[in-house]
């Protein structure tokens, strides 16, 4: 189980890595909202997750679980819808998760309920344009694109966020 993919849907995984979802068909069937992962502290060197986080009621327990499976240099990457996308808050989903809460995932880990000699070190933020970048481009051509991208309702799609996993 060195690679696995959270919330990968009712699917077996990519080749290399394990699937772990709440639907049938996932290669671990798991409740997320039960609390802890299914898999031993240090066993996971890439953890991969898009679009599942929102979906989980106890997100910041799910994060300090990611920490506590992942060793020491695990790359990490969530994705989360952009928070001023209308997807963001649409049925199902019980959070926003913005870039600022993932930043502070990373520089205050002490605030949340996650292990006391790891923390998240965030290597990169990309924000995913939509459709709608390109009319507000045009409807006001002195803003720069990622200054639209990153702060103008539904022209962005998701947030990408990739960390490493470091001693606290």
């Amino acid at each position: 189980m060195e690679r696995i993919e959270l919330g990968g849907g009712g699917r077996t995984g990519l080749p290399d890595r394990l699937n772990i979802d709440k639907l049938a068909g996932a290669d671990v069937v798991w409740d997320f909202d039960r609390g802890s992962l299914p898999m031993a502290t240090d066993t996971v060197r890439d953890l991969y997750t898009a679009h599942c986080l929102e979906h989980v009621q106890p997100v910041h327990e799910i994060v300090g679980e990611i920490l506590r499976v992942c060793r020491i240099g695990a790359r990490v990457e969530i994705r989360v819808p952009h928070w001023l996308h209308s997807m963001a808050s649409c049925p199902g989903h019980h959070h926003v998760i913005s870039d600022r809460q993932i930043r502070i995932w990373c520089e205050q880990p002490q605030n949340h309920p996650f292990p006391e000699t790891k923390r998240l070190k965030l290597m990169s933020l990309h924000y995913q344009p939509d459709v709608a970048a390109e009319s507000f481009q045009r409807a006001f051509p002195l803003l720069h694109r990622q200054f639209i991208i990153e702060n103008m309702p539904n022209c962005c799609h998701e947030v990408r966020a990739v960390m490493e996993v470091v001693e606290r």
